[in-house]
């Protein structure tokens, strides 16, 4: 069998939810073609791996309220509709599948199979899961995760997204390819997000501020090099730090680090598939099924609200005075992996059935 499948991604680690995949298809004989937002990350990281893909010309409306957040979205979802609709009766796909709301509704409308991947839960990501599931026809999600009253829709696994690019199958780390930029000595990451995407558009949640970044860079610089990584423009003062590795090359960094603090909750599941110490510092903490199970079930991760910075810096000293640290946490990761599924596989099996 052979045809054209169309993939849709929103952020860079989606990106990696279907490299793996789009090597499978094409070995296969299908046509694999990428469609991506205008965010900058992403499309670095695509041109990066050598990967062609076609960029919607969406708007560069400045998302930092609640009201612009709503109207940009609506504005950048229009322009995705009507550019992937010419596409589609161009190139008609077999299927569609990704992590775009575009895919939901213009394989609504011209009856093509879309599949929508997601593994926040129903009521974490409302705006997104309220614009694409009535209009989808699978959603794909991890078993433990909540759709709402789509469940009749849902193939659910026993797995989480991120294990279709760090599954030991998929992901063989090398010291190498990061050797030039850490050298041979103890180095921390820590990264600070912007929480303007669809799923924090209440406003109302946060994570580090620049106070507590200045206070753990000054905690970790005597043990080590930090490098810290944000979506927001840093001040001058935390410059030095900046990390400025290759886009590629982040989850090598992410598994050699020491230990791995942030506010992200992409990269901290990141770091439970791969086994890194972490800490995650947000308002979302106790609210995300894949985070709960992995803190409460694998303990891979410890989440810590904001309003309780003693606890956040009193877990820091705690990890750094553990000389057996990185190898509980890889024992607790290999349990992890005993129980859950090679993504990738399941979904190649899935959409080429």
């Amino acid at each position: 069998m052979s045809g054209k499948i169309f993939i849709a991604l929103n952020h860079p680690a989606h990106y990696h939810l279907f490299k793996n995949l789009k090597i499978m298809l094409v070995s296969s004989g299908y046509e694999v073609g990428f469609f991506i937002k205008n965010k900058e990350i992403l499309e670095k990281l695509m041109i990066t791996e050598g990967e062609k893909y076609f960029k919607y010309n969406v708007t560069r409306f400045k998302k930092n309220t609640k009201l612009r957040i709503i109207i940009g979205g609506l504005l950048d979802l229009l322009i995705q509709d009507f550019t992937l609709l010419i596409k589609c009766l161009k190139n008609r796909p077999l299927v569609m599948l990704g992590t775009d709301i575009a895919i939901a509704h213009i394989g609504w409308f011209t009856k093509i199979r879309s599949f929508v991947f997601n593994e926040d839960d129903f009521d974490v990501n409302k705006s997104f899961c309220k614009f694409a599931y009535p209009f989808a026809s699978h959603i794909i999600s991890p078993n433990l995760c909540d759709v709402g009253k789509y469940s009749f829709k849902k193939i659910g696994y026993e797995g989480y997204q991120k294990l279709s690019y760090l599954h030991p199958k998929r992901f063989n780390p090398s010291r190498e390819r990061i050797k030039e930029f850490v050298g041979e000595g103890k180095y921390f990451i820590i990264r600070l997000v912007s929480l303007s995407a669809g799923h924090d558009i209440e406003q109302d949640h946060n994570g580090l501020n620049y106070q507590d970044l200045r206070r753990l860079t000054e905690l970790l610089k005597p043990l080590g090099q930090v490098f810290v990584s944000s979506e927001k423009t840093l001040p001058e003062e935390f410059n030095h730090f900046e990390l400025k590795t290759p886009v590629n090359v982040i989850h090598d960094m992410m598994f050699y680090s020491t230990m791995f603090i942030s506010d992200s909750q992409s990269m901290t599941v990141e770091c439970c598939m791969l086994g890194v110490p972490n800490i995650r510092i947000n308002t979302f903490v106790g609210k995300i099924s894949v985070l709960e199970e992995l803190e409460k079930k694998y303990e891979l991760t410890i989440g810590i609200h904001p309003n309780n910075k003693d606890l956040l810096f009193g877990q820091v000293h705690e990890f750094l005075n553990d000389a057996q640290l990185h190898d509980r946490f890889q024992t607790r990761r290999l349990k992890m992996l005993s129980e859950k599924i090679d993504v990738t596989s399941f979904v190649f099996d899935l959409i080429t059935a």
